[in-house]
């Protein structure tokens, strides 16, 4: 779990030492979760900041890279995770683990850069979400996830 954490607070953190062209990946990406959190409000699902700390997560993967975040879900809840990717992203692939980290609750796989998660959590505390750049046209590709709950 450790290395968990390390890794997303790397990827997060990612974005502050960049050039202003990654600087506007991050704004396209922060765009795309917008616009996939507005379709799933009107089913009754707000952002959970505190599930990983803040509204939305943004970092970035090398072409066929991946990273296994650790997100804080409360048991019961039902959640809706939203990913998106920037400029040069074709396909970006998310699963989310069970509190085991075994499990797998729910994932996205499909050929698409805005994947979409719905599952329960099945206990209170840390779970896994693995994020993989499954297609990115340049040798890093920036992404984010945005969880939301009801």
């Amino acid at each position: 779990m450790r290395r968990t954490l390390c890794a997303a607070a790397l990827a997060a953190a990612a974005f502050a030492a960049l050039p202003a062209s990654a600087q506007s990946a991050r704004q396209a990406v922060l765009a795309e979760l917008d616009t996939a959190a507005h379709a799933v409000a009107s089913r009754g699902y707000v952002p959970d900041a505190r599930a990983i700390g803040r509204e939305s997560m943004v970092g970035e993967l090398p072409r066929d890279g991946s990273v296994r975040l650790e997100v804080s879900l409360r048991a019961g809840r039902r959640y809706r995770v939203v990913a998106g990717c920037g400029p040069g992203c074709d396909d970006l692939d998310l699963r989310a683990f069970a509190a085991d980290g075994d499990a797998v609750l729910d994932e996205d796989t499909e050929a698409d850069a805005r994947p979409v998660l719905t599952f329960v959590a099945d206990a209170t505390g840390p779970h896994l979400l693995a994020v993989t750049m499954a297609g990115c046209r340049t040798e890093f590709c920036a992404f984010g996830i945005r969880i939301l709950s009801r």
